[in-house]
């Protein structure tokens, strides 16, 4: 089956009985990478660094550089390993944002400085790159 179906998303927005925002907070409680536009030629960047991630007062301070990226998810890991398996678990991911420029940074808010850090780097169809390796928090 295939087609595009067209609808009013007025009700949506407003949102009058509460059912978006339970809809939101029972299935929608942790970021997502957008997938993979297979039909659009795309390459992944090269494999991004993580730079540094340092506990602060508002959580962790992470900071990376990603060549060629669009965009970079980061990941919050109990432990070195960067798999299949760890960035499979959506509780692992912090946030996805824009890569306006090579380097970048975010603070995980309310991070207690436990665990690893790393980083994956997306081109503009959301070709996954191999992810970074992890790094301690500094404290």
């Amino acid at each position: 089956m295939a087609g595009n179906v067209y609808f009013s998303a007025k009700s949506l927005r407003e949102d009058a009985t509460g059912s978006v925002d339970d809809l939101v907070a029972r299935h929608y409680g942790h970021p997502a990478v957008v997938p993979a536009l297979e039909s659009v030629p795309g390459e992944a960047p090269e494999r991004p660094t993580v730079v540094s991630a340092r506990s602060d007062a508002d959580g962790v301070q992470v900071r990376w550089r990603a060549r060629g990226a669009t965009s970079v998810a980061l990941w919050h890991l109990p432990d070195e390993e960067t798999g299949q398996a760890q960035l499979a678990d959506g509780r692992h991911l912090v946030a996805v944002v824009r890569a306006e420029r090579a380097a970048g940074e975010i603070v995980h808010e309310g991070a207690d400085g436990s665990g690893f850090y790393a980083v994956t780097a997306y081109d503009r169809t959301w070709q996954q790159s191999e992810p970074s390796a992890a790094v301690a928090v500094r404290r």
